[in-house]
């Protein structure tokens, strides 16, 4: 009986040894988490070099929808991605939106991305320059991406978003 024991410890003490060091290797190669808006940090060397604050993602339903880069307005791209995650619940919830309502729109001098009635995104002509791009492409290009996005996140889809899904 006491081998046993001694036996089951030592494999427990392994198995232990070899889970820490399997998260200690996992967590040094671990890729960034765009469900967070997060991005992989620079390398030391490229920080150095780099001014800009790195880019955060907007992703929903897997899908990146955005990459908000450079200060815009004094603001980093950190510090305006919760509006914009805000603004995409609120989206992700409302469950009378149809495919064709996900567009983009000229407003003033600037472009906008639209989810039916309500505005998710400004793309002004420095948020076009820090992605560059010219404004309505971008916003072209956001408003597509997130009504994959919207009808990648939803529990359960709709029908029309199951179809959109598969195309």
């Amino acid at each position: 009986m006491r081998a046993w024991v001694v036996v089951l410890v030592a494999l427990m003490v392994a198995l232990l040894a070899t889970s820490v060091a399997m998260a200690a290797d996992k967590e040094s190669k671990a890729p960034a988490c765009p469900s967070k808006g997060t991005s992989a940090a620079p390398a030391p060397a490229a920080r150095a070099q780099s001014t800009e604050p790195p880019a955060e993602e907007i992703v929903a339903g897997g899908i990146v929808i955005m990459r908000v880069r450079g200060v815009i307005a004094g603001k980093t791209p950190q510090q305006r991605t919760g509006p914009l995650y805000e603004r995409l619940n609120t989206i992700i919830s409302d469950r009378s939106l149809m495919p064709g309502d996900y567009r983009a729109v000229k407003k003033g001098k600037d472009w906008v991305v639209m989810a039916g009635k309500t505005v998710f995104v400004t793309v002004t002509n420095e948020e076009a320059a820090a992605n560059k791009a010219k404004p309505q492409q971008l916003a072209t290009a956001w408003a597509k991406s997130l009504r994959k996005a919207v009808a990648s996140a939803r529990p359960i889809p709709l029908p029309w978003e199951e179809e959109f899904l598969k195309g």
